[in-house]
Formats: C-alpha cells, structure tokens, sequence
C-alpha cells in the first residue's frame, strides 16, 4: 500500500477535510496549506497541530517568508526524524515539481539531497534551468498530473536521461523547454509594460510563471494575463515577486479580494488559476495591483 495518497485539487483545505485519511497514525499534507496550520506547533518542516503535520511552504508567517520550498522543509524533517513509515500516511493534492520531491523525500523514495532543494527552487522561485525541475514541471500538464508517473519518469531520467523517456514524456519536455524559449522572446520583444513597480504582459495563452523571472531582473512585482481555456471572456492572471522585490515586500499583505475573489497564493507567488479567473480586463487588472502595491511599498517605506 502506497504511503502516499493523492487527492483533488482544492483552493481551501481544513484539518477536518483530512481526517478521513489517517490510518491511525499522523498524516502528512505536502506541499498544500491547510487552514491555520501556523497555529500548531512549530516543528522541524513545518507545523503539527495534533495528527496532522503541514509540510508546506504556504503560510503566511515570518518563516515561510523566505527562498524555501516544500522540498527544503520536507529535507529538514527527514534529516531530524528520517522518513515516514505506515502507519503514518501523506497527502498531495497537485503534481508539480515541489510536490513530488517533498513527498517523495517524505516516504524515502528519494534521499534528502541538496540537487532535489536546487530543483524545486528553480521550479518555484527562480525560473532558472534545471533538469530535475523541467521534467516534473512538464508532467504537471495535461495528459500526465499523476505522482506515480512523475516519479516513475524521473527515476528514468535519473538512469538513463531523456532517451529513457517515452516519446509522449519527451515531448512534455521539449513543450517546457519551448516555453522557456518563448518566455525570453516574449520579454525580448518588448511584450512587457510598467506601471509604477508592476511590470505585465497580456498573453495569447497560459506560460508558467517563474520562466520569466531570469529575463526581467529589474522587475519588482510581475504580471502576467492570459485568456481562460473555455473562452468565457474571463482571464487567468499570475503574479509573482521579481528579483528587485524589496526585502519586506509580501503578496500577502496585498488584499487582492478587493479586485479578484479568486486570487491565491504564497508571500511571492499567486494566480486565480484555480479559481476560474476573473472578467476583470488585464490592463484594469493591472492598473489596481499597481495602486495596490504602490500603496504597501509606502507602508514599508520602501518606497
């Protein structure tokens, strides 16, 4: 029986939607916040409150305020307590690159290693190149999203590199690379704008975000909107903290509800994404993160 159980993908999670999954023992939510987890205990990885153990990165404390994945939290409590083991159990709820790693160093599928770290925050922070985080950042896509998978490929890779990967795997891979590529024509072309300390750009369709961070290094706060899949006239927006963010400034003390409902994310990272999007135009869009960022970068006086 596998350790790991993978479940849908939710935009809100309480302590008590999880409670059907412990099998006796503690039960370990990976990479996905769990309402008020900041409120347990502070333990090495993350917080515990009771049977549940958040090995997340998405809180917003001083903590988490930081350049670490789920990945590096996951390395910390395996390296103090060494894996889990039934009858414990451990939850995902998506399959990208940080996902999959922190879980799997979570079961002792994958050793504690500094190169998993690098991987997940290239995938979740820096945009950069890496080999790891490209290929489980390609099987986060449609036709894949299976933790099973991803770690069977990535043990394949890890063997025999890219020629150990089936064709339809390769050209996941080669669609990221691609997307990287574009990224950089996008950024090249003068697709971006500015408004205040935003920088944004409409899209023809959805690029992950974190591909544009090498490329636009004097950005503090990055925006990007692309139409929604379904056509309904509504827009999947992204933002992200770039490399000029001042120490201090946090996505989570902007109040996004005042113009998007859907908006979620961590202290650097966020989109509506899961919530469907918004009717809300880009450049309106734009236009209030704008005021609003302007708006906490006087509040910190870093301005």
């Amino acid at each position: 029986m596998s350790l790991i159980i993978q479940l849908p993908t939710t935009d809100r999670i309480k302590a008590n939607d999880l409670a059907e999954h412990s099998l006796g023992g503690l039960v370990y939510a990976c990479d996905f916040y769990v309402d008020d987890a900041e409120k347990g205990t502070s333990v090495p990885g993350g917080y515990q409150t009771d049977w549940l153990v958040n090995i997340d990165h998405h809180a917003a404390t001083v903590r988490m305020r930081e350049k670490i994945s789920s990945t590096s939290l996951a390395i910390d409590h395996v390296k103090m307590f060494g894996p889990v083991s039934m009858p414990d159990t451990i939850l995902i709820n998506h399959t990208d690159c940080d996902s999959i790693l922190c879980s799997r160093i979570m079961s002792g599928d994958l050793e504690p290693l500094e190169v998993y770290n690098e991987a997940a925050i290239a995938a979740d922070h820096t945009g950069e190149e890496n080999e790891i985080a490209d290929l489980l950042q390609a099987l986060d896509s449609d036709g894949f999203k299976d933790h099973d998978l991803s770690f069977k490929n990535l043990q394949l890779y890890l063997t025999g590199g890219k020629q150990n990967l089936g064709q339809d795997v390769q050209r996941a891979l080669d669609n990221r690379i691609n997307k990287r590529r574009c990224a950089y024509e996008l950024v090249a072309g003068n697709n971006f704008s500015d408004i205040g300390r935003l920088t944004y750009a409409v899209l023809t369709e959805k690029t992950d975000g974190e591909l544009f961070l090498p490329f636009l290094k004097k950005a503090y706060v990055i925006m990007t909107a692309s139409p929604h899949a379904d056509g309904n006239d509504t827009w999947i927006i992204k933002v992200r903290l770039g490399s000029c963010a001042p120490k201090g400034l946090s996505l989570k003390d902007i109040d996004f509800s005042m113009f998007d409902q859907k908006y979620s994310g961590r202290w650097n990272a966020g989109s509506n994404n899961r919530g469907g999007g918004t009717p809300v135009s880009p450049d309106e869009y734009a236009q209030k993160l704008s005021v609003a960022i302007n708006a906490q970068l006087l509040l910190l006086k870093l301005m």
